[in-house]
């Protein structure tokens, strides 16, 4: 498709595309927030009110339920109160998810530094109740303990400093309620990045007798994921690799480097891959995250010029590069709040207008307009839900869920590959005609400079045989009255038969001889003949050896031709016993020769090889390739 340089007035279809894309983001963000909201509510199952969970009525005979520990919780700042033995009073009652940046303590609003315990006590469970907790997507060191029992650890512990952790616990174990007294559960949080308890656990009671597994699938989703973008990455590469250097574009490509990258940095994929990795690199998560945002966003910018389907550059690049600043300053400055969210989402509003010029353009990007308006909002809200995950706006499950909202930009992705390798392929279609094209031309250029240097020296030969005697030189008027047909009814042809070539060397010797007072011998020593050449391509070597070897100075002067086939080449030798030259003092001389070597290589990918010295004779030696042969044949 031609890059679009005409500008045109934005069209209503156009804003309301952009319209259009911002309320599915829009739609995307209230879903998570009101689906997040109502996780508890839609199994039935209790809030945290008030700093305790009551589960009394709530029957858990058989049964395996998921409660998501929202609520409110006892806040101990910069005190781990089981560890320590620490029996003071709280200094506050948050509200998990927290931050600390978002707690008022003395007068002072606390920094995102620092370690504290959050306390809750659980009611109403039956003796004999089995439960246990997790929380692998928490970006910090947590441990949890039931009535000071320590029954849940990851992470590192650090009252100082960021901890380290690799996404997934070190430990595990069920807590088998004994009595009917509440049960006291403190979680103790390490020294992190965001800041406090940002991320809610999860509490789990199974009564079936054997804890759930987690589906085949469902667990490895993110891999399986991960696999594919992997792949559509590296096709990116291959689909432009038939092209010309100059017509290849890896704008896409660097798309996908930005979706790769936003993969392997989400939920599903990132603290799986380092806990069996067992590195403690997971608290990067969230910045590596929001800087391939960025990265994609550019990216797709620069593809969009590529393409030509934005004509402003310069107002493209500085919208795009001005909102992903403010961005960036809002990420920093909100670090450790739930608040921090805008910055993704304000990198996530510069997509829709990308799609602005391809519907303002529709009649020239037509079906490119829908594809990318599917990647386009697709990816959008993946980037959201990614977002609100790693900042524990939604605790609903997406590190495992987001992998299903890959699936429209996979399948955009597949559908956009398929329609770059159908246009790529007539690129180099018309890439291989023009070439092919000029080749013919140059060749043909080649051979019209062959054949006047023959007709030439053969005139020559003509009236020297007439002032010898009348009867030859009409027996060799005639001889080449016929050379001139046989050529005039191969020059329509790319290649000839050898015989044929042959014949007419024998017609070009005959004349020649006609004029010397001593005949230079033509030996032939042909084992294979069945190959084609370019017509009037052995015969300038031929000439060349009449011409320059001076073969009548020499003792029985002979011109050799010789064929033979190897296991990949047929191979045709003239040789000649002539004087022989130093081909460095001939080099960049012999147009005739240069041009004959040149039409071999174009027309049949033939190589030439001369070899001389003086008083040694001459030796020419071509190899046609039997592939460039079945090509010949077939076409």
């Amino acid at each position: 498709m031609p890059p679009i340089h005409a500008e045109r007035k934005p069209t209503v279809a156009a804003f309301l595309t952009v319209l259009v894309a911002f309320l599915c983001f829009g739609a995307m963000a209230t879903g998570l927030v009101v689906s997040n909201g109502n996780m508890n509510s839609k199994q039935g199952l209790p809030d945290i009110e008030n700093c305790v969970l009551d589960f009394t009525g709530y029957g858990t005979e058989n049964r395996y339920v998921k409660q998501h520990m929202q609520g409110e919780y006892e806040f101990f700042y910069n005190r781990w109160i089981v560890t320590d033995g620490d029996e003071g009073e709280p200094d506050a009652v948050v509200t998990v998810p927290h931050h600390y940046r978002d707690t008022v303590l003395g007068g002072e609003r606390l920094t995102n530094r620092g370690y504290a315990s959050y306390r809750v006590y659980i009611h109403g469970l039956p003796v004999g109740t089995p439960i246990y907790f997790f929380n692998n997507n928490f970006i910090g060191g947590l441990f949890i303990f039931v009535n000071g029992e320590e029954v849940y650890s990851y992470g590192t512990r650090a009252r100082t400093g960021e901890c380290r952790s690799n996404g997934e616990a070190e430990e595990t174990r069920i807590y088998t309620v004994t009595d009917e007294e509440p049960l006291e559960v403190v979680f103790e949080v390490s020294s992190c990045r965001a800041g406090g308890l940002t991320s809610p656990a999860r509490l789990a009671i199974s009564t079936t007798g054997t804890l759930p597994a987690s589906p085949f699938l469902t667990g490895n989703i993110g891999f399986i994921l991960l696999g594919l973008m992997m792949a559509l990455f590296i096709f990116s590469f291959l689909i432009n690799l038939g092209l010309p250097s100059a017509r290849r574009d890896l704008s896409f490509a660097l798309i996908m480097c930005a979706v790769l990258l936003l993969t392997v940095f989400s939920v599903s994929v990132f603290w799986r891959l380092m806990s069996f990795m067992r590195l403690y690199i997971y608290n990067c998560i969230m910045d590596v995250n929001f800087a391939g945002d960025i990265l994609l966003v550019f990216a797709v910018l620069y593809h969009f010029i590529c393409r030509g389907f934005i004509g402003r550059v310069k107002l493209a690049l500085s919208l795009t590069g001005g909102i992903c600043a403010v961005a960036t300053f809002l990420y920093i400055i909100l670090y450790g709040t739930f608040a921090q969210v805008v910055a993704p989402l304000l990198v996530v509003a510069c997509l829709p207008f990308f799609l602005f010029s391809l519907v303002t353009h529709w009649q020239e990007t037509g079906i490119w307009a829908v594809l990318y308006g599917l990647f386009l909002i697709s990816i959008g809200n993946v980037m959201i839900c990614t977002a609100f995950d790693l900042l524990n706006l939604t605790i609903s499950g997406m590190e495992q869920s987001l992998a299903y909202v890959m699936i429209p930009v996979i399948l955009s992705v597949i559908v956009l590959y398929r329609r770059y390798s159908v246009e790529n392929f007539k690129k180099l279609y018309r890439a291989k005609e023009m070439e092919r094209e000029f080749i013919a031309v140059k060749a043909e250029t080649l051979r019209a400079q062959i054949r006047p240097h023959f007709i030439f020296n053969t005139l020559t030969n003509i009236q020297a045989a007439y002032e010898r005697d009348l009867a030859l030189g009409n027996e060799a008027l005639g001889m080449f009255s016929q050379y001139l047909r046989a050529n005039a009814d191969s020059a329509s042809e790319e290649t000839v038969p050898f015989l044929a070539e042959l014949e007419n060397i024998n017609s070009y010797a005959e004349l020649e001889n006609m004029r010397r007072a001593s005949p230079v011998m033509v030996l032939l020593d042909c084992m294979d003949t069945v190959f084609y050449l370019p017509p009037l391509s052995l015969q300038p070597f031929v000439e060349n050896a009449f011409k320059h070897a001076r073969l009548d100075e020499v003792t029985d002067g002979y011109i050799e031709i010789i064929t033979y086939e190897t296991e990949r080449f047929y191979v045709a030798e003239v040789n000649d016993n002539g004087v022989g030259f130093d081909p460095r003092h001939v080099a960049g001389k012999s147009v005739g020769l240069k041009n004959a070597c040149e039409r071999l290589r174009l027309l049949s990918g033939a190589t030439v090889r001369i070899r001389s010295a003086p008083g040694e004779g001459t030796q020419v030696t071509i190899r046609f390739p039997k592939e460039r042969q079945k090509q010949t044949r077939k076409e």
